[in-house]
């Protein structure tokens, strides 16, 4: 017997808001629902691999490459891209056929993990951002901080899905050990979401203030703060994008999963049209890294024009001398096996 074919009997309602919709009946009340859903998530696979890709290129780049920053972008796109695998697995494994199958639940899990780990590195993005800034660390310093910190945060997520793996594969009583695993599995997900959202919006600001400080002192003192702070604001936009991003995107749909969803009073219509769209949003920072971080920067966008210019160059580029050797060499081939 196929292992994945495997179906568990957990005492646990599953976590999942269409797998319990189905359990309700709920996609009764919306036809074509599974269509939908899943027209959805391809949608949102393409344009993760599209931009993610996109990004991956920017950042190999020599000038972004050799920098923490860009080693943080590039373990985000990265997992980005995993993620895309266990995202595609996940929408396979959840047909009425294959309910509660180990694939499922292992693809729900790595799903979660890949998540945090990406909100974590878009965290150290932002505190990078500010060790530059206010801390005097050199941009192009050794790259080693950047690797020991992913290797730190990838343990550490690791760590923070025991519960999780444990709430699906454990057979406990729900009286005793289960109630426990479900608060432990909502604090990991709430704290991280608003631990890496704080660490945004904080280094931001932070960074904000010290080049609105340092205009000041240039200008001895002749423009107002809050007049240099709001004009700095508007120049470093790209600093506000992703904790915006993150913030108005994630933070909905976890409330919706642990709080909207329990309160009897919204009809199942409702709950339905609130998932699909909340479900979308959630995965807007996860799918466009591109448009997050490097169409908002003048540096980055340059730097993936740059790179852009070589790649169609090297593509394109017609080379008579080069045709021209290679038409000898092989002359001379044909000439020497006569």
């Amino acid at each position: 017997m196929n292992t994945s074919m495997i179906e568990f009997e957990i005492n646990a309602t599953c976590t999942d808001v269409l797998q319990q919709s189905r359990y309700y009946s709920l996609t009764l009340y919306l036809p074509n629902t599974e269509y939908l859903f899943i027209f959805l998530f391809q949608l949102i696979i393409g344009c993760t691999i599209v931009n993610n890709i996109l990004t991956i290129q920017t950042c190999l780049c020599t000038s972004i490459r050799i920098t923490n920053l860009g080693v943080y972008l590039i373990f985000l796109s990265l997992s980005n891209l995993i993620r895309c695998v266990f995202l595609e697995t996940s929408i396979i494994s959840d047909t009425q056929s294959l309910q509660r199958t180990i694939l499922f639940y292992i693809s729900a899990i790595l799903l979660n993990l890949l998540n945090f780990l990406a909100m974590w590195y878009s965290s150290m993005i932002a505190c990078e951002r500010l060790f530059i800034e206010c801390f005097n660390c050199a941009l192009y310093a050794t790259r080693k901080r950047a690797c020991c910190l992913s290797f730190i945060i990838l343990i550490f997520t690791f760590l923070t899905q025991i519960p999780t793996f444990l709430l699906y594969f454990g057979n406990f009583e729900i009286s005793t050990i289960f109630p426990n695993l479900v608060k432990s599995v909502k604090c990991i997900e709430f704290g991280t979401v608003l631990i890496t959202c704080l660490i945004h919006i904080l280094s931001s600001l932070f960074v904000l203030r010290n080049i609105s400080v340092h205009k000041v002192y240039i200008n001895s003192g002749e423009e107002k703060y809050w007049v240099v702070w709001r004009q700095q604001m508007k120049k470093h936009m790209d600093f506000f994008i992703p904790p915006l991003c993150y913030i108005l995107c994630i933070v909905p749909w976890y409330l919706f999963k642990h709080v909207i969803y329990s309160c009897d009073r919204i009809g199942p219509t409702m709950t339905l049209r609130l998932y699909l769209i909340l479900i979308t949003l959630a995965n807007i920072p996860f799918t466009m890294t591109f448009a997050i971080y490097i169409y908002p920067s003048n540096v980055y966008i340059n730097e993936y024009k740059r790179s852009l210019i070589v790649l169609m160059t090297k593509v394109f580029r017609y080379d008579p001398q080069r045709e021209r050797a290679d038409s000898n060499l092989s002359n001379v081939t044909q000439i020497y096996i006569i």
